[in-house]
Order: C-alpha cells, then structure tokens, then sequence
C-alpha cells in the first residue's frame, strides 16, 4: 500500500460551496478498491471460521439493509421506539460475526452522535476528522470527480498517489462512506425527500446530491472514529465501525430528512 502523496499543490483556489460538492460527488462513488488487498479484515462469523474480506463499509451496508427492512422501525415515529430497534440490530450484526456488541448505551450515544452531526458544517466535520494530508488526498480526488467517471477517477488517484493508507482514518471514513452513498442514493431512489441542514444550500443544481451528502460525511465520521479511535483493534475493528457508523447515519436520517 502506497501512503497519502501530500506534494500536489491545492493552489487555495477552493470555495466553500464548490468544497461541499466535491463531498457530495464523492459520495456517489461505487464501493472498490485500488487492489484486491485493500480494506480486507478478516472477521470470524458465529462459528468461529474466518470470513474473508469483509470490510466495515460491508458491514455497514449490511445493518443499515436489515435495520430499513424491518417495518417496525420505518413505521414507528421518529425518536420513540426506534432507538431501542436500531440498537438490537447492532446487537445481532455483531452476534453473527463472532463480535461480542459494545454496551447500549455506547451504540446509543452513536445514535445520538449522528443526530449532533447531523447539524453540523460537513465541511468542517470532515476538516475535523482527517489530518491535513489525508483531507488533502480527500479534497483533491473529489475536485476531480465527476458522476460518471467516479471509479475511473478513483483508480487513477490510486496509481498516480497512492491509496488511502492502510489502518488510516481516510480509509476507514471512505470505506463507510461509500457504503452509504450506496445504500442511501438506492433506498431513497427517486424521491427526494424534505432535507434540513442550515449550511447546505437548497438551490435546485444540487438536488441529486442532497438526499444522502450529510449522511454520508456523519456515518462515515462516526464509523471511522468507532474503528481507528477507540481501542478495538483486528476483527473487532471492521465489526464495530461498521455497525457504530451505521447507527450514526440512522440518527443523522432522524434530523435530515422528512
């Protein structure tokens, strides 16, 4: 793995606005990878054989899948029941894969951290997150991505710069983030629903971003802090990234969207 190339000049060209699209169109890229060794961790199921090449971004997809399935916890208003749904869903993801789940109320105050981040500059939040090579390498492939050619683009930065290092806060937050913007852009599919953030502009030329663009910088946060920065290590890492990342975008969708 090649780490972060940090010597491209950004010029301070950069506007604000023009940096939240950049998020926005990073989100929409398809989950890959530079290699077929990157972002693998090997994870033991309930059994205790080893499951390869499972990522937190893929089990992130996989408890937001189940817990957008479950018809009490879309049906049931925001903010009563639906805490309790989400957090028995992190339990049994973690059961399957041999991980024994965080106590509740730490995956409650995941939810609870989305829903704060929610609110949030995700400009700023990203800033905040990364180190200053990182963001860089962030900045400068979003500048350059556009919807069709996402993948292709992400490809060629991994040539030319490196991939995101591995065991690094970028890769965990692109690794979850992607997964979101995956999952949210497909269960939201066309209909954009009402969207509240105070420093996301409304302006009709980003309307396909807005639907999943906050989600995606808070859950991908949240799971990356869960899995780099708070003690657990090997397995336990892509397990608990991905289920604490996913239980920060089901907070974030409680404040963004109606």
């Amino acid at each position: 793995m090649v780490p972060v190339d940090i010597t491209i000049p950004t010029g301070g060209k950069t506007m604000k606005k023009y940096a939240f699209l950049n998020i926005c169109i990073l989100a929409i890229l398809a989950l890959g990878a530079c290699s077929d060794t990157d972002n693998i961790t090997n994870v033991p199921n309930i059994n205790g054989q080893p499951e390869q090449n499972v990522t937190a971004g893929q089990i992130h997809t996989e408890f937001l899948s189940e817990l957008y399935s479950d018809k009490s916890y879309t049906t049931t208003e925001k903010n009563l029941d639906t805490d309790h749904i989400a957090i028995e869903t992190a339990k049994r993801i973690c059961a399957k894969h041999g991980i024994t789940p965080p106590a509740d109320e730490v995956l409650l105050a995941a939810i609870n951290e989305g829903r704060q981040k929610a609110t949030q500059d995700p400009i700023q939040l990203v800033r905040q997150t990364l180190n200053q090579d990182e963001y860089l390498w962030w900045d400068r492939f979003a500048s350059e991505a556009k919807m069709k050619n996402a993948e292709t683009v992400y490809q060629n930065h991994c040539r030319l710069y490196g991939a995101p290092q591995a065991g690094s806060m970028l890769e965990s937050v692109v690794d979850i983030a992607l997964s979101s913007a995956d999952f949210w852009d497909n269960y939201r599919g066309a209909t954009p629903p009402k969207y509240h953030n105070p420093y996301v502009p409304m302006e009709k030329s980003w309307k396909n971003f807005l639907r999943f663009a906050v989600s995606v910088v808070v859950d991908g946060t949240c799971g990356g802090l869960a899995g780099a920065g708070t003690g657990w290590s090997g397995p336990g890492a892509a397990v608990v990234g991905g289920v604490v990342g996913g239980l920060a975008s089901a907070g974030a969708d409680n404040m963004l969207f109606d």
